[in-house]
């Protein structure tokens, strides 16, 4: 069989299930996967054939497509065949009795690594071929180079949830079902500190940094206790960010730039193609001609495109809204440190104006908060535990008590 050469522009493509799916493929892991999905894709997009077929990757296509150095291109390959062997990918869906139920699959029915080759072989399984090939619709696909440069495998986990609804730019997902699609065990970032450090955070700057996409989030809250996030994002402006190879994919209908296409831009002639498609594919036509007029009227109309500038404008307002949040969140942070830092400076005045009194004067303070607080049993009791230590006016707890000892003797702090 023919073993096509990768190009930085060729298309990752997934079925949406697939894209939702669980796994916990290592970064390496996942890149393997996407090399194999884009050589069977274009050896075939019969479902019959590519599960006939397996597909070899050479460490000189790893290399050159993740901007590696050879050694490295063989040892991720030699490593990442191990990972491989007993990889699955697991559908969450609720079964006949109404609970959730997981169901997993293997990736592939084999792959090998032959060391003197310097190359993977890889059968995908018959379970993955139809969720890679033959797609008509539910499906989403991006370029190759949109996550070369992502060293996170939950910066190319982010990245595919997000793209999958590039349609609206909005992803509202719960704690549990965003853990779960990025492939993150119970017993793993069990802290929301660590989630958001190592995790999602860690997922976000890439994402931004290295993508077509720019992407924050809100987090979603049942009182005190996160539950969820809102993702909001945006692509990029300007030439070498756009999904060329895409839009030329999305063109190749009617192979030339038509009068009705001149005021819309390379996205939104994206949707009225993929609402084109998606009709042409409804009704079954066939026939060339009838198709290009199908995409003539669809421009004509801007099939797709009220929804799809709706929520532009909803997206922007959103934005704003979560930059106006982010400012406040700044401002109440940077009064908070401003407060925390007074209250340290005033105890430490407080400690060190109190250690320059006489011991007598120190004695009659004690003498009359322990007096103050009698009345206070539980409250007592840790003075009393706390004078013998002579750590008492340290304490903020009897600060108050202090100051009312020294304010009746005169003593002005």
């Amino acid at each position: 069989m023919a073993n096509p050469n990768i190009s930085k522009t060729d298309l990752i493509v997934k079925d949406n299930d697939f894209i939702e799916a669980s796994h916990s493929l290592d970064l390496v892991e996942q890149r393997i996967i996407f090399l194999a999905i884009i050589k069977a894709r274009k050896n075939s997009d019969k479902v019959e054939e590519t599960l006939s077929n397996e597909f070899v990757i050479h460490a000189s296509e790893y290399m050159e497509a993740f901007n590696v150095e050879r050694h490295t291109a063989y040892e991720c390959l030699k490593n990442g065949v191990e990972g491989l062997l007993n990889a699955k990918f697991i559908y969450r869906y609720e079964n006949k009795n109404n609970n959730i139920a997981h169901r997993g699959y293997n990736l592939t029915s084999w792959i090998e690594y032959v060391d003197k080759e310097a190359c993977v072989s890889v059968k995908f399984s018959p379970d993955v071929v139809p969720l890679i090939v033959g797609l008509n619709k539910k499906f989403t696909s991006y370029e190759l180079q949109q996550i070369v440069n992502l060293q996170s495998r939950y910066a190319v986990r982010l990245y595919e949830l997000l793209i999958r609804w590039r349609d609206t730019k909005i992803l509202k997902i719960s704690l549990e079902e965003l853990r779960f699609c990025l492939g993150i065990k119970k017993t793993e970032y069990i802290l929301m500190s660590n989630f958001k450090n190592r995790v999602l955070d860690l997922a976000v700057r890439q994402v931004n940094k290295f993508t077509d996409i720019t992407t924050n989030y809100i987090q979603k809250k049942e009182g005190r206790k996160i539950v969820g996030f809102e993702f909001y994002f945006t692509i990029k402006q300007g030439e070498n960010n756009k999904s060329s190879k895409q839009f030329k994919k999305a063109m190749s209908l009617e192979g030339t730039h038509s009068e009705e296409s001149k005021n819309y831009n390379k996205e939104e002639l994206l949707i009225i193609t993929s609402k084109a498609k998606d009709y042409i594919a409804q009704k079954k036509i066939t026939d060339p001609t009838h198709k290009k007029n199908i995409l003539k009227i669809a421009k004509s109309q801007g099939w797709g495109l009220d929804k799809y500038r709706k929520s532009q404008e909803f997206s922007s307002l959103k934005n704003k809204e979560i930059e106006s949040k982010i400012n406040q969140e700044k401002i109440i942070e940077n009064k908070n440190k401003i407060t925390q830092e007074n209250i340290r400076k005033h105890n430490e005045n407080f400690i060190s104006f109190y250690e320059q009194l006489t011991s007598m004067q120190q004695e009659l303070i004690l003498d009359s908060v322990q007096v103050q607080i009698s009345s206070i049993p539980i409250v007592g009791k840790q003075f009393i535990a706390q004078r013998k230590n002579n750590t008492a006016y340290k304490d903020i707890m009897f600060r108050i008590y202090f100051k009312n000892a020294m304010k009746d003797m005169g003593i002005k702090i």
